[in-house]
């Protein structure tokens, strides 16, 4: 069972309530509060609770103790299970939980940390015994369960990110993307991995959704083909971008509306994609359509 120590913020950082939030704050910082003259390595007395980087984005002229939630929340126990932590933010509208043991500060957990210690869980499994009998199935429903966790909730990047390292791995495949557009087709949300940072870099612009990805979200229908250089709409990929052979595309929409594409390339065993693949594909794509159908 997965637990509240499985998911503490690597990137928590301990200030004192007197200091002034920074105005470069990361998208997933998680700040631990403590009493003006406290020092903030200290595990226990004076600490006053936690903010995260969407609290204190709209005041960066205020102090932390200005913006630390009234009335605090409980701190929650290290053993505490992830999926009790999970009801619990959304039943206390509030963005992180402090974790503590036998009374010393631990850490905090936020929806994106507990999340992504869920599915390092199911890659664990995974990992573990690829082939154990009715395991692909159940990763299947996890994938989708813990896609359906985020409804009602803004879709953040960095789970966004950890779904597609998730499926991507589910899949095999060497590179997956997430897309999300806008109601005019322009591009939200981009998202991928397989490609090494500095590849990145080069390729620059992102793929606006010409050819086989327009295909996708404009005609609303999976992709499923073994080679790519044999179909003429395959051109709309930027420059530098790896080369690819098989492709698995689907769309991300709701009752009628298309909200983005999900697509992968290229299994590692060379192997093509095959139905199965598109069934999971599109089942996730579906589940978060409706957790952005929701939020919007």
């Amino acid at each position: 069972m997965l637990t509240a120590r499985d998911a503490l913020c690597p990137w928590v950082e301990r200030v004192t309530a007197d200091q002034r939030p920074p105005t470069g704050a990361s998208e997933t910082a998680v700040y631990a509060v403590f009493a003006p003259g406290d020092e903030p390595a200290a595990a226990g007395g004076g600490f006053l609770g936690v903010v995260t980087r969407n609290q204190i984005a709209p005041y960066p002229g205020r102090i932390f103790a200005d913006l630390l939630p009234r009335p605090a929340s409980t701190p929650a126990a290290a053993d505490t299970p992830v999926d009790e932590l999970i009801v619990r933010l959304d039943r206390e509208n509030i963005e992180a939980i402090t974790v503590e043991e036998r009374g010393a500060f631990l850490g905090a957990v936020t929806r994106g940390s507990l999340l992504s210690a869920l599915l390092r869980g199911e890659l664990t499994q995974l990992q573990s015994a690829p082939d154990a009998p009715g395991l692909t199935e159940s990763l299947h429903e996890a994938t989708l369960r813990l896609l359906g966790l985020l409804t009602g909730h803004e879709v953040e990047t960095d789970l966004l990110q950890q779904s597609i390292e998730t499926l991507t791995a589910l899949l095999k495949s060497r590179y997956g993307a997430i897309g999300i557009v806008d109601e005019h087709g322009g591009l939200v949300h981009f998202v991928h991995t397989g490609i090494p940072p500095e590849q990145a870099a080069r390729i620059g612009q992102l793929p606006q959704g010409r050819g086989l990805l327009g295909v996708v979200v404009h005609e609303n229908h999976a992709l499923r083909l073994d080679d790519m250089s044999k179909d003429p709409r395959s051109a709309g990929f930027p420059a530098h971008h790896p080369p690819m052979k098989s492709l698995l595309a689907v769309p991300i929409s709701h009752e009628g509306r298309v909200y983005g594409r999900l697509y992968f390339s290229d299994k590692l065993d060379a192997t093509p994609f095959s139905a199965d693949d598109e069934s999971l594909a599109a089942r996730s794509a579906g589940a978060l359509a409706m957790t952005i159908a929701h939020h919007r």
